[in-house]
């Protein structure tokens, strides 16, 4: 079972992330939540294979220099669509 304490940064991240409009850089996430970035990387890569594992609707990837939220490819003619 995941840590509480783990699990809450988790949650943290993803609520900043799912608001922002660009990537987010990991020391900035830290520095948001009040943990170390070293901390964070471990967050948010585990963040990230929870959603690749679960083939969720999004995926948690990391580009520009940050992380940020992107549709799964298994969507994109439906968010064509959309």
């Amino acid at each position: 079972m995941r840590d509480e304490k783990l699990a809450g940064y988790m949650s943290a991240a993803e609520a900043l992330l799912f608001v922002s409009d660009e990537s987010v850089s990991c020391s900035k996430l830290a520095e948001m939540v009040g943990i170390p970035a070293s901390e964070m990387d471990e967050v948010l890569t585990e963040l990230a294979e929870e959603y690749r594992v679960e083939e969720r609707g999004m995926q948690l990837r990391e580009v520009a220099g940050g992380w940020r939220f992107f549709t799964h490819p298994a969507h994109h003619d439906l968010i064509e669509r959309y």
